[in-house]
């Protein structure tokens, strides 16, 4: 458990890379990262809010899922 805690924010996708909009998978990958490490969570997080600040439904997915944004 403690490799995942540590290494699970390596292998979240990016939603760059996403199809059509679909960010579903974008927010189950970060909410289990919040589960396992909310500091991991808060560093991606501030990053997307930089870089997909535009991504509605980015944003709409990850609050469907009960994420803090």
């Amino acid at each position: 458990m403690d490799v995942w805690k540590s290494r699970l924010r390596y292998i979240v996708p990016d939603p760059a890379h996403s199809h059509k909009s679909d960010y579903t998978h974008h927010a189950q990958w970060m909410k289990a990262l919040y589960e396992l490490s909310a500091d991991a969570y808060g560093r991606i997080l501030a990053q997307w809010h930089e870089k997909h600040k535009r991504r509605r439904n980015l944003w709409r997915d990850m609050k469907s899922h009960r994420l803090p944004v």
